[in-house]
């Protein structure tokens, strides 16, 4: 019995299918893992400005005092209050480069994108959870 050509190209093409489709789940997954931690991390933003403005309230407080002991810990407290800066702009800057028009991109650059997307807005979640705790302790004195 001979089997058409066509015939034996079937197990091929969806052999095909299934990896393009398979790419696109690895895609969708790794968007919303990155959405998800952008998700956790944003509402932590308020909190972390209210700390920076208490930590420097405190700080000019010690300063008016002008003993040597008090200018230290008002020095410890602004090194806080920039870290907390620093975190709130590393979650602004990675907002303002974050692309998710994927459009004439194939399906494993996109997924490289979104890995390293993924890598770094759980590094700007590591120091927002990381800055927020020094602060708290340091205004739990």
């Amino acid at each position: 019995m001979k089997i058409p050509a066509y015939v034996l190209l079937i197990p091929f093409l969806l052999a095909a299918g299934c990896k393009g489709s398979g790419e696109k789940e690895a895609v969708n997954l790794l968007y919303d893992q990155v959405m998800n931690e952008h998700d956790e991390i944003m509402p932590k933003m308020g909190e972390l400005m209210s700390l920076k403005k208490n930590l420097a309230t405190l700080a000019d407080s010690l300063k008016s005092i002008g003993s040597d002991e008090a200018q230290v810990q008002a020095e410890e407290l602004e090194a806080s209050a920039a870290i907390l800066e620093n975190s709130h702009q590393g979650m602004m800057s990675w907002m303002r480069e974050f692309n998710n028009n994927f459009e004439g991109m194939a399906q494993d650059e996109v997924i490289r994108y979104l890995e390293e997307q993924k890598r770094q807005i759980s590094e700007v979640g590591v120091m927002t959870d990381e800055s927020i705790s020094k602060a708290r302790k340091l205004l739990n004195r």
